[in-house]
């Protein structure tokens, strides 16, 4: 007699779910709405938005995503080759596009018109591919690219004014103690190696390279920072 097992959507769910109840400062999701429909992924994509709404960090890619999910993004970027097409309000796209001549000739999802909007592909099938996307991003540059320096300055001026208060208040180089960075990453290490065998030989090899890791890293300058970063690899 065969047991029937769960489905692959379902067990998605319960493996999003399980995450979810640990109630982890950050959540990194791969494609979380992919075999699922569009009904259940506009469910988890909700509840995904109301944890970053309540403080904690999200980090996730999404494949083909429906119209209703589509729209509930903040930002989008938009990128041909290298260029971008577009950054703004996700609410905003079909508008600005539309407004620069471009606009598909029947009702689609957003996301599928981007794609090929990002490829070259419009209604008016006479021009190029490579003409479409020069002119796309000449619309960018002409259009866009202002108001995206001017959020970009407005950003800076948040994180310059920030600095300048973390500075009065004789704040250290590092947010967090050496000890505090000894503890997590022991803690994430044994996590990840509870289930390994280990022997003399791999013991040693770890306390020699994490002995001439502390040496390059002991009381070193931070502006050397990329320099040791570029020697670990």
């Amino acid at each position: 007699m065969f047991l029937r097992g769960i489905s692959g959507g379902e067990r998605k769910r319960v493996s999003i779910g399980q995450e979810i109840l640990i109630n982890p400062s950050l959540l990194f999701l791969d494609e979380p709405t992919s075999g699922l429909d569009s009904t259940t992924a506009q469910r988890i994509v909700s509840v995904l938005w109301e944890l970053a709404q309540g403080g904690r960090t999200v980090v996730m890619t999404i494949h083909q995503p429906s119209s209703r999910l589509f729209y509930m993004f903040d930002k989008i970027l938009l990128l041909s080759e290298g260029n971008p097409l577009y950054y703004g309000r996700g609410s905003n796209v079909m508008d600005y596009f539309a407004s620069v001549g471009y606009s598909p000739s029947l009702a689609m999802n957003p996301s599928d018109f981007l794609l090929d909007i990002a490829n070259g592909v419009a209604s008016d099938e006479s021009m190029k591919q490579d003409d479409i996307k020069e002119a796309l991003v000449g619309a960018y540059k002409t259009n866009l690219v202002d108001n995206l320096q001017a959020e970009i300055r407005e950003h800076g001026d948040q994180v310059n004014s920030s600095d300048s208060r973390d500075r009065n208040k004789n704040v250290g180089d590092w947010p967090t103690t050496w000890w505090q960075q000894f503890c997590v990453l022991l803690e994430r290490g044994l996590k990840e190696r509870r289930h390994d065998s280990f022997s003399g030989l791999k013991v040693g090899q770890i306390l020699v390279v994490a002995f001439l890791c502390g040496l390059l890293w002991w009381k070193s300058d931070i502006s050397h920072l990329q320099d040791q970063i570029g020697l670990l690899f």
